[in-house]
């Protein structure tokens, strides 16, 4: 009888195990379709850890919990790798030589009509800040 139950533990067990490794894998997805519009580290973070939730001590990993495991670290790279990208084509172009004050100018004006406020006064002289740190573009 004992046997019985045991059985139906397991059986419980490789159920959830299952659900996890699938739920893994439809966060790895969302995660790679999210990279370039919301929260790509939220999904693949989830998928990451359903992934390593549904790998019972005693067996592999489930092929969808593979798979969930291999979508979400590519969605977490690309992530990256377009977080990273961002950043430093922003502070190349802050930095830029070329940016008159007539580009300041524009650049406020349109800071204003995009968030229905004023830009802060010392946008400029942060502006100042960066170009002195990392220097004009020939020096990058």
């Amino acid at each position: 009888m004992d046997n019985q139950y045991t059985n139906n533990d397991e059986v419980k067990k490789a159920k959830a195990a299952s659900t996890l490794a699938l739920a893994s894998m439809i966060f790895g997805i969302i995660s790679i379709f999210s990279t370039f519009c919301c929260l790509p580290f939220v999904f693949s973070g989830l998928g990451i850890a359903f992934a390593l939730l549904s790998k019972r001590s005693d067996s592999e990993m489930l092929p969808p919990a593979k798979t969930g495991m291999i979508t979400s670290t590519i969605g977490v790279i690309a992530s990256l790798i377009i977080s990273i990208s961002i950043v430093l084509i922003s502070l190349s172009t802050l930095a830029s030589e070329n940016l008159t004050k007539d580009e300041w100018n524009q650049y406020y004006d349109n800071y204003e009509e995009q968030y229905g406020m004023e830009m802060p006064a010392d946008s400029y002289e942060i502006y100042q800040d960066i170009k002195k740190y990392f220097g004009s573009p020939s020096e990058l």
